[in-house]
């Protein structure tokens, strides 16, 4: 036997290493040349088992380089504020982070090399609203910052409507779900409709706009064209009858997008706009044509027909207001409270006023005010059903000692503590409220007449307020109007024995 490290004899190539992993010593009779560098073959199978034992879960692997990656998601579409629990991916990889309330991710560990980052949310998925996706490389052993925004709302206006947008006007756009069941409503019908007022010399003019989409397979519309800083009404249906309307609002925004929800299709009723029809007839009962037919103050330019028939389709359930107006009667309104899919029929019967023109006095008195309360027209106002009325006995009531304070309490208005000024409630979750218009004695006040201690809501006692008329939105009288503010509503004071505020 040859010791290691011991030279070898001419015999050393024809004696056996004695048996290796079962071979048998005639096996082997002469081992072959070694070539450089290869390895011994008793040492191969050694070698294979390492690289065996290399490969098994658990085995020690080199560490691929890495590095971080951090920054921050900003919503500049949705609550223009930073996108809170949102979830930030790396295409490619397992990696995920969330937002915080700041709207901030971080990444400890990231493979080096170029990535593809993208954000979900799901305000954004509800709304159809396509997440950002940015490209970044992340170098081994740095931080590398990224920070990804929702798109904005002048370039969702130009992607959607394929136009810039105009002064104004603005873009809304989300998707329809059916509620309870969480499936996209395709094929449904949104609208939104607003009133524009013009001014022609003296005479305010209201014009109605509607705007219709309907929703793709997908459940999602856009409606482009909405006013961006007036509140609008916001209606979805579907052909099976199912209805719903919400307010909405821009808040000054190019574009704003929501999920809508359609409400179950309720029992017994086969369509979702209500309906009202009717005639108009005089005291002995024979038809009045060219009746001009008022919904909820609103002048429309509809007018009865030779047999004093009229028809008003699409309307919104809830609570309106019909008015018959012709000259040498006296105007005739009445309620009507409308479910989804109703229709209903009106009679309106007209009584003949005649019109006395009262004498023309001249003396040399110092004049009327101009807002001396008008008694006839605040009983026909109170009367129609719109709006909310305070009188004498419900101002006195309490040891209250501003007017503001007398207004606490009421349904929609929200008082402030230190300058006891109103602000009306828009009827909208997450929006504060708005500053209305005013008029004192039907004369309309600027608005720094609204504020601090030159507000009549401070200085004025209720016991010198005759009465306070509230409308919210769109419900005031024409008269009670501005065409340039009506998003919000109208407060209308009338002072007992004041003149008004110059």
């Amino acid at each position: 036997m040859v010791r290691p490290g011991t030279p070898c004899g001419r015999d050393c190539g024809r004696r056996s290493p004695g048996p290796i992993f079962g071979a048998s010593p005639t096996s082997v009779a002469r081992r072959p040349a070694r070539r450089p560098g290869s390895v011994p073959m008793a040492r191969q199978p050694v070698a294979q088992f390492l690289l065996l034992l290399a490969a098994l879960p658990g085995a020690p692997a080199a560490q691929e380089p890495t590095g971080r990656l951090s920054g921050r998601v900003v919503d500049s579409l949705l609550s223009v504020a930073p996108l809170v629990d949102a979830e930030v991916w790396i295409d490619g990889t397992t990696l995920t982070a969330r937002t915080d309330e700041d709207g901030r991710y971080r990444f400890d560990a990231v493979p080096r090399g170029r990535h593809r980052v993208t954000v979900y949310h799901p305000a954004l998925t509800a709304a159809g609203i396509g997440s950002p996706v940015r490209t970044v490389v992340v170098p081994a052993g740095r931080e590398v910052r990224l920070d990804l925004a929702t798109p904005s709302g002048h370039s969702v206006f130009r992607s959607v409507c394929r136009r810039a947008a105009h002064s104004g006007e603005g873009v809304f756009l989300g998707r329809v779900r059916e509620v309870g069941t969480d499936s996209v409503a395709g094929g449904a019908r949104v609208a939104a409709l607003w009133t524009d007022f013009s001014l022609d010399g003296t005479r305010v003019s209201p014009s109605r706009r509607a705007l219709e989409a309907l929703t793709g397979a997908d459940g999602t519309f856009v409606l482009c064209g909405v006013p961006r800083e007036r509140e609008f009404m916001v209606e979805a249906s579907a052909a099976a009858g199912s209805f719903g309307v919400s307010a909405m609002t821009l808040r000054g925004r190019v574009a704003h997008a929501a999920e809508l929800g359609l409400p179950p299709r309720p029992a017994g009723i086969a369509g979702a706009a209500a309906t009202v029809q009717g005639r108009v007839v005089d005291e002995m009962g024979q038809p009045l044509e060219d009746v001009e037919i008022v919904l909820d103050e609103i002048p429309d330019g509809l007018r009865t027909s030779l047999e004093g028939r009229f028809r008003l389709a699409g309307l919104v359930p809830g609570r309106h207001v019909v008015t018959a107006r012709r000259l040498g009667f006296a105007p005739l309104s009445v309620q009507v409270a409308l479910a989804q899919g109703e229709a209903i029929a009106v009679e309106l019967r007209l009584l003949q006023s005649a019109v006395q023109l009262a004498p023309i006095e001249v003396a040399a008195a110092a004049p009327a005010r101009p807002g001396a309360f008008d008694v006839s027209g605040y009983e026909r106002r109170r009367n129609a059903g719109v709006g909310i009325f305070l009188e004498r006995e419900e101002l006195d009531r309490g040891s209250r000692l501003r007017l503001g304070d007398a207004l606490a309490g009421v349904p929609g208005v929200r008082v402030d503590v230190r300058t006891a000024f109103p602000l009306l409630d828009r009827g909208i979750v997450g929006v504060d409220g708005c500053i209305p218009i005013l008029f004192v004695d039907g004369v309309r006040q600027p608005n720094s007449a609204y504020f601090l201690e030159s507000s009549i809501f401070a200085t004025s006692h209720p016991s010198e307020i005759e009465a306070v008329e509230i409308y919210r939105g769109l419900h005031a009288p024409v008269e009670f109007r501005s065409p340039l503010d009506m998003t919000c509503g109208t407060i209308v004071v009338w002072r007992r024995n004041a003149a008004v505020p110059r």
